[in-house]
């Protein structure tokens, strides 16, 4: 969440996020707000992924789901 606070505080960008379980402590921090993953791809304009790579996130972002993001 470290990129998404510079982001968030150099240009007054509303961040949103996903992860398995919601933090409300970055939320008050950081003003963000929680989404389920394909609500977060829907919505968002840029992405980034942190995950570590392991059997459940290996495929956590495919074809499919990437078309769904927003298009302005």
């Amino acid at each position: 969440m470290r990129v998404a606070e510079i982001r968030a505080k150099r240009f007054s960008m509303r961040t949103i996020y996903y992860t398995k379980l919601s933090k409300e402590n970055l939320e008050k921090e950081l003003n963000a707000e929680y989404r389920e993953l394909h609500q977060l791809l829907r919505e968002a304009d840029i992405v980034t992924v942190h995950v570590s790579m392991a059997n459940e996130t290996k495929h956590m972002n495919n074809e499919e789901k990437l078309g769904n993001m927003y298009e302005p």
